[in-house]
């Protein structure tokens, strides 16, 4: 055999050429080389036992039958040593070997079969062989095979019997492989010899290799091939049957951020703490899968309406709000879900595929929900992928421009600076930013707008300088993408030089998701940055995951209050603390505090009176194009061309 063929059974290759699977086109993957060599192992284990099962046949019949003429030569001519080798070599094979006679009384058995039996040679000799060996109980197969086997021995014929399941007085159900050989003298049949291994390792081995290859190794729960196994089957029993099965299929909310700030360990104990609450949350017939990652399935049938498979989701997402505890640290995660429930027509990639829709619309519209699928969902997929191949040609036609919202000072509301927002004129008309935005973000286009929109920003600065108007500051939302990105500090210091406006005057916004991304890169990066003289700012503050370290490591200049906390602090008095809070935290550590998403009076004198240091939302100013924020400048600065 070659050097690869030496790695492969010659029945493991056999088989992989019925099935026409080409053996230098696999990929020498270890996981992939370690799994095919317990497969080989299994097959080579299997060949050594055939092997020695078919030298003890050898053995029996033959060498047995020579060897019971030369003991008693032996024995005749006192040729002791003789004797010795001999009954060396009976003792030495390591099947269980057991002389029996005509009538299936036992006449010898050798160490092995004494170890197997547990019983000894002088204890057992003269006993019926059902006495020391027999099926196991209530196993049909293995009593058939067994009355086969004491047939055999009467009549003298050869036997063999695989997998038979055996009972004896000191083991219950145990599998072993039997072959009876028969011995002749003068007379005709002398009993024989049976041939006893034990197979339980080999079984256990291959029940291993089963249940590794359905179910996931962290979770135990069944993995992406067996759902769709156990969803074919599910489908194709209920179909008959008239009941309706359903899909509830499972995304934790943010897990990569926490797998990525507290490390893969943490991320591995939380994925098995979360599969905990939602086994507890389901019902005892629900069947749970991991589809890989932080995704997972429940199917679940005996559905009446889809209200209940809703009344499921609802208990899973209710399950997993709670945070966990991860080796003393808190780690905040929720459960997105997506339900589809069948019909008469439903397959189970067509189920799937509408609890996955269902799930991205649970994402959507805001995550720790369950959404129910309908059919006017695929609609709503078509049109995400037109606009994603629009999106794809918007830079090109020109159909994507930046608008300018202003913040202003909380004490004396003078014009502070804008914050550039980026906006799409699409095919059908102006598309949501929060649409377009995220689908950027899923398709990797975001980083090639966001590059566009900081230099449309800069551009903007440069125009204000040559009008007298440079005492503006702008910010500019920055992507993860951007972040990666290792020639950013290099563009943003070549637009910087350019813009006629201190460096100071431009600010670079990131969102907590993006600081906490991959925190050592995103760390060097900020220091690359404000070595170019621009100021660093943290978006939406409260909703992600910093904690007092992250605001005291990262060097950051100023904090955005999310809107969501701005919003609620009227009604809320657990708003209205937050808020006070990170007005504190931010000062205390030297920050510029700016409270987002104003839009009453209200609002606007709570901040203020809690010391917040700017303001911005739709009660101020609405996002304005280039030439009105160029005229509200000019307007702010009394006037000046």
């Amino acid at each position: 055999m070659s050097t690869v063929e030496d790695r492969w059974h010659r029945v493991l290759l056999r088989q992989m050429r019925r099935a026409g699977l080409d053996l230098d086109a696999l990929p020498q993957e270890p996981a992939l080389t370690g799994l095919l060599d317990r497969i080989s192992a299994t097959y080579a284990e299997a060949d050594q036992e055939r092997y020695l099962n078919d030298r003890a046949f050898a053995l029996s019949s033959g060498e047995m039958l020579e060897l019971n003429e030369r003991l008693r030569r032996a024995q005749a001519t006192e040729l002791a040593v003789e004797r010795d080798r001999l009954q060396a070599v009976f003792d030495a094979v390591a099947i269980g070997l057991v002389v029996v006679a005509t009538d299936g009384r036992v006449i010898d058995l050798n160490p092995s079969a004494e170890a197997l039996l547990g019983s000894t040679s002088r204890s057992t000799v003269g006993l019926d062989l059902g006495e020391v060996l027999g099926p196991a109980p209530d196993d049909a197969a293995s009593q058939s095979a067994f009355d086969a086997l004491v047939s055999s021995a009467r009549t003298g014929h050869a036997w063999r019997g695989a997998d038979v399941h055996l009972a004896t007085p000191i083991r219950r159900g145990f599998p072993a492989n039997l072959a009876f050989a028969p011995l002749f003298d003068d007379l005709g049949p002398a009993g024989g010899v049976l041939a006893i291994t034990d197979t339980t390792e080999r079984a256990e081995a291959q029940a291993e290799l089963a249940w590794r290859a359905s179910h996931d190794a962290l979770t135990g729960l069944l993995n992406r091939t067996a759902l769709h196994e156990l969803l074919h089957w599910s489908l194709d029993r209920r179909r008959v049957g008239g009941a309706r099965v359903a899909v509830l299929f499972i995304d934790l909310d943010r897990f990569k951020l926490v797998n990525d700030s507290l490390g893969h360990a943490a991320g591995d104990a939380l994925l098995v703490a979360a599969v905990t609450r939602i086994i507890a949350a389901t019902r005892a017939h629900d069947t749970v899968a991991r589809l890989g990652g932080d995704e997972f399935v429940i199917l679940t049938e005996h559905i009446a309406d889809p209200q209940e498979a809703m009344q499921l989701a609802d208990r899973i997402v209710r399950a997993l709000a709670t945070p966990f505890t991860l080796d003393s640290e808190l780690a905040f995660v929720s459960a997105s879900v997506g339900v589809a429930v069948s019909d008469a027509s439903s397959t189970a990639a067509s189920l799937l595929r509408d609890a996955d829709v269902a799930l991205y619309r649970a994402k959507d519209a805001g995550r720790s929900r369950a959404v129910l699928f309908h059919q006017s969902m695929h609609d709503d997929v078509a049109d995400r992928v037109r606009l994603e191949r629009h999106l794809r040609h918007a830079l090109d036609d020109n159909e994507l421009s930046v608008a300018f919202q202003p913040i202003y000072t909380a004490l004396d509301r003078r014009l502070a600076g804008f914050e550039t927002l980026v906006r799409w004129d699409g095919p059908d008309g102006w598309v949501d930013p929060g649409l377009f935005v995220r689908l950027a973000e899923d398709t990797g286009l975001v980083g090639l707008m966001g590059d566009w929109v900081l230099e449309s920003a800069t551009d903007f600065m440069t125009l204000l300088s040559r009008r007298g108007l440079a005492h503006i500051a702008l910010s500019v939302n920055l992507s993860s993408i951007q972040l990666g990105d290792p020639m950013l500090p290099a563009r943003v210091a070549e637009l910087v030089s350019r813009m006629g406006a201190p460096p100071r005057q431009l600010m670079l916004e990131i969102t907590e998701t993006a600081l906490l991304a991959e925190p050592d890169l995103t760390r060097e990066r900020l220091h690359e940055l404000r070595a170019c003289g621009v100021r660093v700012a943290l978006d939406d503050f409260g909703t992600g995951y910093s904690s007092l370290s992250a605001l005291r490591d990262f060097p950051l200049d100023a904090l955005k209050i999310d809107k969501s906390f701005v919003g609620g602090m009227i009604d809320s008095g657990r708003d209205r603390a937050i808020v006070a809070a990170i007005i504190s935290l931010g000062h205390a550590l030297g920050m510029t505090i700016i409270a987002e998403g104003i839009e009453t009076i209200e609002q606007c004198d709570a901040v203020t009176a809690l010391g917040c240091d700017r303001l911005q939302g739709f009660l101020l100013g609405h996002p304005l194009t280039p030439a009105d924020a160029e005229a509200l400048v000019a307007d702010a600065l009394g006037g000046r061309p």
